[in-house]
């Protein structure tokens, strides 16, 4: 029979590791004729109809995520069109939840829930007999619907590597999974149905691991949910991954800040710079909500143990926090917010509540008067303590803190104006008011705007003089640009590149910088930008402050390194 296993992912440099497990865990059982397509949200539906039929499957299969699940729902009516006899299996969790209801509003013959390779293997197999099979649901010869909730989980140690060619996903991003399950019981999360943790052989993992170092992919990111629930599991990974660094490879983990370890916390202090990545979510500092959504924090603990982490610089810290949870207002998530951030991650991610199909708080929604919308992602609205205007609010500190927080690129300007403010919060709305005020959204800005937009905003909301904005706007944008030319907005007085290469020379900066390969000074002079500011952009003293930039090396925020070098 042949098989077509379709991802629409939600961008191109994501790779789909649910289809590859189902494929090859199908083919270790001696079946054959599967093939994978990928696509992404971003193509035209006819495009990706196209890529299907002209497969001409005898059986599809579609990966359900809410970011694809719209798309997949017209996907479904149009193949059924034009190969009528074609059967459909939905699996994934956006169907895993309500099998009956997929089944009743969607063209389609069958949905898988829970873990796919197990089941979708023994449907191929046996479509005759999908009744008997357990997570599968499906129609009768009768038009009745059958559900077996008879749900076994898939033993680990007989999943396959995913990856058949890793050459396949050159600039993608390899996701791969250690563990099934999470311990805890977060009600706003789907992976609190299953609470039952698995693992993988530790020897399976390591060998799999070596796979992706060898092959030295770009990233892999674990799709645990708790990487560091179980402490020697997680710790010899991470050991086995830092003794077989090649320099290239970055590992991306989630993991519970509760549970962090003073081992891990050394393994992570002595790794390379930018071989780990850690996302932890913090989702709250309110004790209520907290509780009202079963998740258990220690927000002193929580900060102990983050700032050990972040305290070498060598790790990518991403802290994550939800609006619109039970009990949490806009003065609330005010104070999460602000001391969050006054733990400086790398990235603070305000995200918003997703009432999940499946998950506690659909169930919990009424109780807490959470409105939502009805179509995916089923985003809250507003709730009995945020109002949809604040929830509006809301979306604007998240729009300033990707541009001004997140993207690394402001962090002096950002820093001189918290001068003025007790509260990052009230800075970031603020100067999102001010910008929509101006006419130009956050969305509408280029390259030089946001830079303009503070030293405006600056000048008019604040007593910070104007030279030292401009010094500290200045300053950030050349740590992460090598200009061609002078932007005005800098009043246009920056080094010309021949004064530039002329001082080099002449007071032989390249004594200053690290010079392993032995460059010449016209060979560094294409590395390198020498600038004077009229203030040091630093401490803001009434010095003229020179400041050599090296591009060839960066730090974990993307800002390149420095040398100050005085008045010259």
């Amino acid at each position: 029979m042949k098989t077509l296993l379709v991802a629409v992912n939600a961008k191109y440099i994501h790779t789909n590791i649910a289809v590859r497990l189902i494929k090859g865990y199908a083919e270790k059982h001696g079946i054959s004729g599967i093939e994978i397509a990928e696509f992404t949200i971003n193509e035209q539906i006819g495009d990706i109809l196209r890529g299907i039929v002209s497969r001409r499957p005898e059986l599809l299969g579609f990966s359900c995520y809410i970011w694809n699940i719209g798309m997949i729902r017209q996907l479904c009516v149009l193949v059924k069109t034009i190969l009528p006899h074609l059967r459909i299996v939905l699996g994934g969790p956006e169907v895993s939840y309500r099998p009956e209801e997929i089944l009743r509003d969607f063209s389609c013959d069958y949905v898988i829930s829970g873990a796919g390779e197990e089941a979708f293997s023994r449907l191929i197999s046996c479509p005759e007999n999908a009744e008997t099979i357990g997570g599968v649901s499906g129609r009768n010869a009768d038009g009745s619907v059958f559900s077996n909730k008879n749900i076994s989980p898939v033993d680990m140690a007989l999943l396959p590597f995913p990856y058949d060619d890793l050459g396949e996903t050159e600039h993608k991003i390899c996701y791969y999974e250690a563990s099934r399950g999470c311990p805890f019981g977060c009600s706003y999360c789907l992976s609190s149905a299953d609470r039952n943790v698995q693992f993988a052989p530790i020897d399976k993992v390591k060998s799999e691991l070596k796979r992706f170092i060898d092959a030295r992919v770009k990233q892999v990111k674990f799709v645990d949910r708790s990487f560091n629930c179980r402490a020697d599991f997680s710790e010899e990974i991470i050991r086995f991954i830092i003794e077989n660094d090649n320099g290239i490879t970055n590992f991306h983990f989630e993991i519970e800040a509760m549970l962090i370890t003073e081992g891990f916390i050394s393994l992570m202090n002595c790794a390379r710079r930018g071989l780990f990545q850690l996302e932890i979510g913090v989702q709250s500092v309110n004790p209520e909500t907290l509780a009202a959504v079963h998740r258990k924090s220690d927000f002193s603990l929580l900060s102990e143990q983050v700032g050990k982490l972040l305290r070498p610089q060598n790790v990518h810290i991403h802290l994550d926090l939800i609006a619109g949870l039970p009990l949490e207002d806009f003065q609330s998530f005010r104070q999460s917010f602000d001391m969050v951030a006054s733990l400086q991650p790398h990235q603070l991610q305000l995200g918003f509540l997703k009432v999940l199909r499946g998950s506690g708080l659909e169930g919990d929604a009424r109780r807490y008067g959470i409105k939502y919308s009805p179509f995916p992602p089923y985003e809250v609205l507003s709730t009995d303590c945020l109002s949809y205007e604040d929830i509006c609010r809301l979306k604007q500190v998240e729009a300033a803190c990707e541009l001004f927080v997140n993207s690394g690129r402001y962090c002096h300007s950002v820093n001189l104006l918290m001068k003025s403010n007790n509260s990052l919060f009230d800075l970031l709305l603020s100067v999102s008011e001010y910008s929509e005020k101006c006419g130009k959204p956050l969305s509408a800005h280029n390259k030089l705007s946001p830079y303009e937009l503070l030293i405006s905003y600056a000048k008019e909301r604040t007593d910070i003089p104007h030279k030292h904005m401009k010094a500290a706007a200045k300053l950030d944008f050349l740590l992460h640009e090598r200009p061609k030319n002078s932007p005005d907005i800098f009043d246009g007085n920056m080094l010309s590149r021949d004064e530039i290469y002329n001082a080099i020379v002449r007071e032989n900066l390249c004594g200053l910088l690290e010079n392993p390969e032995g460059l010449s000074a016209k060979e560094l002079f294409g590395y390198v930008h020498l600038e004077k500011f009229p203030v040091d952009p630093f401490t803001y003293e009434e010095n003229p402050t020179v400041v050599l930039f090296d591009y060839r090396h960066m730090d974990m925020r993307g800002n390149s390194e420095f040398i100050l070098i005085g008045d010259r």
